[in-house]
């Protein structure tokens, strides 16, 4: 049902996302690796249609506003998210991490131990493309000391070539059946909901979105967001700006914003 909301218009479009954000919420109440994943997709999809209801038009209405701020306050809180990877890997790795003395931004922390985690599954699963990593294959195991182990073994179940672009082909529905959500990120919380913060915050200060042509160039719409946002004389850093103009185009653009529709089977000859 979440799969099918991806590719819905109409009227109802608040309704839906709230209930998807409700849902999201409410299947959270149980540590379940089968929860993080349906919770996590449902934010996602969530995200998505606040997007393009956010970017499509110039003056986004107040009623999607409103509902934009209470989804870009939503999120899988990084303390659920280690709790459910670390009974999954049968290991304390994560919430060892967020426990540590030294941890500061307890989602910087998980994200980053995530990527280390995904690049030696990676490099189990494709040694003849890592063979000339094993330097930083090295960093990164004694930066995991004890855990290493834990983690390397779930590279020998990973199938090969999963994380290269050109040959992934699982529907969402297979990478649950074969758990291999895993090394599709589910570490992170939801982009789509990072990238409507940004557009809230760049509307915050600019009041509207700049109107651009449907055909325009992803360097136009950039440079037409980036523009606007110097007007106001915010200095150099116009990270923001270019961020939100590549949301606002692939809106505008008809790009998939989900993580499945991005992820299809290879077209065949």
């Amino acid at each position: 049902r979440i799969n099918a909301i991806t590719k819905s218009s109409g009227s109802n479009q608040i309704d839906i996302i709230t209930s998807l954000l409700a849902v999201g919420q409410w299947i959270e109440g149980e540590d379940a690796y089968g929860n993080l994943i349906i919770s996590h997709r449902a934010f996602d999809v969530a995200g998505a249609l606040t997007l393009k209801n956010l970017c499509s038009e110039t003056v986004p209405s107040e009623k999607f506003v409103i509902l934009a701020r209470q989804a870009a306050e939503t999120t899988i809180e990084p303390s659920y998210r280690a709790r459910v990877l670390d009974a999954e890997l049968g290991t304390r790795l994560f919430s060892e991490q967020l426990a540590a003395p030294e941890t500061g931004d307890s989602e910087q922390e998980i994200r980053k131990l995530w990527k280390n985690l995904c690049f030696l599954g990676y490099s189990e699963a494709n040694p003849e493309i890592t063979r000339d990593l094993d330097q930083v294959k090295q960093v990164v195991l004694q930066r995991l000391g004890k855990q290493s182990n834990a983690i390397m073994s779930l590279g020998k179940t990973v199938p090969q070539g999963l994380l290269v672009p050109q040959t992934l082909q699982y529907t969402s529905t297979e990478l649950l059946e074969t758990r291999n959500l895993w090394f599709v990120s589910m570490a992170s919380a939801p982009g789509n909901l990072r990238d409507v913060a940004s557009v809230l915050e760049y509307l915050n200060v600019a009041k509207q979105l700049p109107r651009t042509t449907v055909n325009a160039s992803k360097e136009a719409v950039e440079q037409a967001f980036s523009n606007l946002w110097s007007s106001f004389d915010l200095g150099e850093n116009l990270t923001i700006a270019n961020h939100v103009g590549n949301v606002a185009y692939r809106v505008r653009s008809g790009a998939p914003l989900d993580r499945d529709s991005i992820i299809a089977p290879p077209e065949t000859p």
